[in-house]
């Protein structure tokens, strides 16, 4: 599950799906620990995600909470680096294998501190505790996506999506809601819809797929 903790972000790069900007919206507490009940409820993992997550005046409260409750104790993260200490200290974790962490660094993005690049640049691949990750786009075919993702169509979160206010969707795309995390019946909502895109990356794809039967 991608909860998104944040929509505010302190660069603007031209793959950003989310267009985000200094600018937005912070999830508060109350949704975040009841968004963490929920992926642990329905059997699934937690990505932080934003914008830019260490932005969000309690993102290491939020990290803490997340790792106490995900289901199977796997978080995954990118950050852009750009909060040095922040990054810095990322990176140690995903070293020690308590998490995984990405940082995002190519020439869309702004220079950061050596540092950091120094920091995420593994230097044994065979260490199966390190989970840190350099995460690289090669071409922006459209404004919001990256070649890597294939298509300028292509899903822009092939998973469970929660924004800031605790609304959650089938994907990053924004196109199905499913209800919100404080609904009571959400998870058999996140269930039934599962078992429907069982085999579809993005439900926009899924109703093309459908209207052609």
């Amino acid at each position: 599950m991608y909860i998104q903790i944040t929509t505010r972000c302190n660069m603007s790069c031209a793959h950003c799906c989310f267009s985000c900007t200094s600018k937005g919206e912070d999830m508060k507490l109350r949704v975040f620990r009841t968004a963490c009940k929920l992926a642990y409820e329905i059997g699934t993992s937690i990505s932080l995600g934003g914008g830019e997550p260490t932005l969000h005046k309690h993102f290491w409260k939020f990290f803490g909470l997340a790792l106490g409750s995900t289901f199977d104790t796997w978080v995954w993260l990118a950050t852009n680096g750009k909060r040095t200490e922040d990054a810095l200290a990322l990176a140690i974790i995903g070293r020690q294998g308590v998490a995984s962490i990405s940082l995002s660094l190519d020439k869309y993005h702004e220079p950061i501190d050596p540092r950091v690049v120094s920091a995420f640049d593994k230097k044994d691949d065979r260490d199966p505790a390190d989970n840190r990750n350099i995460r690289t786009v090669n071409e922006v075919i459209a404004v919001g996506r990256a070649s890597d993702w294939g298509t300028s169509d292509a899903c822009r979160c092939n998973e469970l999506f929660v924004t800031p206010d605790g609304s959650v969707y089938v994907c990053g795309c924004l196109n199905k809601k499913l209800g919100h995390v404080f609904d009571t019946d959400i998870a058999q909502h996140i269930n039934e819809a599962q078992e429907e895109m069982e085999d579809h990356d993005c439900y926009t794809e899924y109703l093309r797929e459908r209207e052609s039967r």
